[in-house]
């Protein structure tokens, strides 16, 4: 028992120091997606992120790039990229779910400067925000000193700049908490050099490196199966200046009867109301504004830019509690259709971020909070973030952009943003109640994408002269295949017969064939609605010289290709026992001779060597010779 441990702990060390997955970038079998790649649908549309220190013994933290430089399709330099910081973390949303189609769903990319420099990254998915899983992962690297792309699997930041780790969806186990049709964050986790482990228990080592650049340097995620697009509100093109905003006001917006004003910002097909009280002086809800310069403005974002970078649109806005009954900040549809609100990011305006730094009080806290309601008024739905938060030792103070998750929501006529604070002068809340935000996400999808059933034939595998293994692929897409295995004839028959498999089987083996017999088989599976086939293919059992002992005097003999360059094949049937194979010119003088057994049934010839002319190849055994042709060109 001691001899057999040995040998295995011996193969488990040993495997640790070779190559187990694919290469670095311009290497045999690499899987790296270029940014190029034509099958990529789109890239990140949104990016939160958590910065993590710039050391284990650092109290600073990592400040190098900003959101909008992972969004969208990155470059091939190593500049444009966000730092997340040592075990920072980055939560990334998209214009369309993320499904799990066929091959990678997702590419992650980071700025590499070499194949053996490399900051690695822990990768998870999530559907609803809430619950997010883990891809597994594997890395046999045994020191920062040994980066090697080859001992890396499911780790993000494997290749160089401009290619990204793709990601297959497939390798997460199912659970009824992740709906891997509706993948809607990706997020992003700092791998700890040293500290942190793979999915085996061994320790992740990469290139760790300290300053305002350490740690996982984010320059994009793409999309490589994705689901319908969403209906964004982004606000781009609002404003015809840069760092400036706009509010309603008596000369923007329209009179009603109580002397009010009223201006409706539509993008998209979506209406953000502005509402001007007092004869249009007093501006509640929401306006645009870029402004990008301003110290402590109400109109600016305290990110200091739109979500999409400097001079991009975004919304500010104003919630008042003393506006009596006439509601504000309210979000519909254009046509008051109903809608089901994905998300929406936030910040605090400069103003308020700046009272909440300096003036707001320990034990207090600044939310937001969402309403959905239905065209009868009735709630369907609440959703909040806290902008701040003093309470239990806090100092949380929402400087960059975060996302609010609004599906909790539900269906609803219209959405309606508050702010809460429990910092109360007994005339109304301290801290300014401005706001900002940007990418407003509904979703317009009627439902899981169509992702048709697709079924695949694969080449017959372990072929004797009796039996084969028939292989397939069984997609279901978002069907159900109720049935699915194979049909196979003899090839000069018409008549199939099916062979049914169970659940999560793909072959099958086939017995009590005929020797050195010609097969056609093909995959199939069944749903609800249509049986789909795949592509016809064939094989050929192996000659049996019991079964054919008759005939044991009768050798077929073919050379392909013929004329030939030099390089050709000699196919052998019949051959039952030991053979020489002689070549040799016009003359009669002999340019190769080479002995082979009775199993051999195919063998490559190289002649290029040769001179052009023509050649007698001939096949000679204990009782006869055969003789063909070959010309060489």
């Amino acid at each position: 028992m001691k001899k057999i441990i040995l040998l295995v702990s011996m193969l488990i060390v040993s495997n640790v120091g070779f190559g187990q997955f694919d290469g670095g970038v311009g290497t045999v079998g690499c899987q790296a997606i270029s940014i190029s790649n034509p099958n990529i649908v789109s890239w990140a549309k949104g990016i939160e992120v958590k910065r993590g220190f710039q050391g284990t013994s650092s109290t600073n933290y990592a400040s190098y790039g900003k959101h909008y430089m992972a969004q969208g399709r990155p470059d091939s330099t190593t500049t444009s990229a966000i730092s997340l910081g040592r075990n920072g973390e980055a939560i990334i949303t998209f214009d369309r779910p993320i499904i799990n189609g066929q091959g990678y769903d997702f590419a992650v990319f980071e700025n590499g400067f070499t194949p053996d420099f490399l900051e690695l990254a822990f990768v998870e998915v999530s559907s609803d925000g809430i619950n997010y899983f883990r891809f597994p992962s594997t890395s046999n690297i045994s020191s920062e000193a040994g980066i090697d792309p080859t001992l890396i699997n499911n780790l993000a930041g494997k290749y160089e700049v401009g290619n990204g780790t793709p990601f297959n969806l497939d390798d997460i186990d199912d659970d009824a908490n992740l709906d891997k049709f509706n993948i809607r964050f990706v997020k992003l986790i700092d791998v700890n050099s040293g500290v942190d482990t793979d999915s085996q228990g061994n320790i992740i080592y990469d290139a760790s490196s300290g300053g305002p650049s350490t740690g996982f340097d984010l320059t994009g995620v793409c999309v490589l199966n994705g689901g319908e697009p969403y209906l964004i509100s982004s606000f781009e093109g609002m404003l015809s200046q840069t760092n400036t905003f706009e509010i309603v006001s008596s000369t923007n917006g329209v009179v009603d009867a109580n002397g009010n004003y009223h201006k409706d910002y539509i993008n998209n097909g979506v209406v953000f109301e502005a509402l001007g009280l007092y004869g249009g002086s007093f501006a509640i809800g929401f306006g645009l504004s870029n402004l990008t310069t301003t110290t402590d403005s109400y109109y600016e974002s305290s990110a200091n830019m739109g979500l999409e970078g400097p001079d991009s649109v975004y919304l500010n806005a104003y919630y008042s509690d003393y506006a009596g009954t006439a509601e504000h900040n309210i979000i519909r549809m254009d046509d008051n259709s109903a809608f089901m609100p994905m998300g929406v990011y936030v910040s605090n305006s400069m103003s308020t971020y700046n009272y909440n730094t300096t003036s707001l009080p320990a034990n207090c806290y600044l939310k937001m909070v969402a309403y959905g309601y239905d065209e009868n008024g009735d709630t369907t739905g609440t959703s909040s973030i806290y902008l701040a938060d003093k309470r239990n030792g806090l100092n949380m103070n929402v400087k960059d952009w975060t996302y609010l998750n609004l599906s909790s929501l539900g269906e609803c006529s219209k959405v309606l943003i508050k702010l809460e604070s429990n910092d109360d002068g007994g005339y109304g809340m301290n801290p300014p109640s401005y706001f900002c935000s940007d990418n407003f996400v509904i979703n317009v999808s009627s439902g899981i994408p169509d992702l048709p059933m697709n079924i695949s034939t694969l080449a017959a595998t372990n072929i004797s002269t009796n039996s084969a293994t028939i292989n397939g692929d069984f997609f279901e897409g978002n069907q159900t295949i109720t049935e699915k295995g194979f049909q196979y004839k003899l090839s000069n028959q018409s008549v199939w017969e099916d062979i049914v498999i169970n659940e999560g089987e793909t072959s099958y083996m086939l017995t009590n064939l005929l020797s050195d017999t010609n097969y056609v088989y093909r995959a199939f599976a069944t749903s609800s609605t249509s049986t789909l086939y795949g592509v016809e293919m064939s094989f050929k059992t192996l000659y049996d010289a019991s079964i054919n002992s008759i005939n044991a005097n009768e050798i077929s003999m073919n050379l392909y290709p013929n004329p030939s360059s030099g390089v050709f094949n000699i196919n052998i049937e019949g051959l039952s026992s030991g053979a020489d194979i002689i070549i040799s010119d016009l003359s009669g003088r002999i340019v190769k001779k080479q002995s082979i057994n009775g199993r051999v049934n195919s063998i490559m010839v190289d002649l290029s060597s040769s001179k052009k002319g023509v050649y007698f190849v001939k096949i000679i055994t204990e009782k006869t010779t055969t003789s063909r042709k070959l010309i060489i060109f």
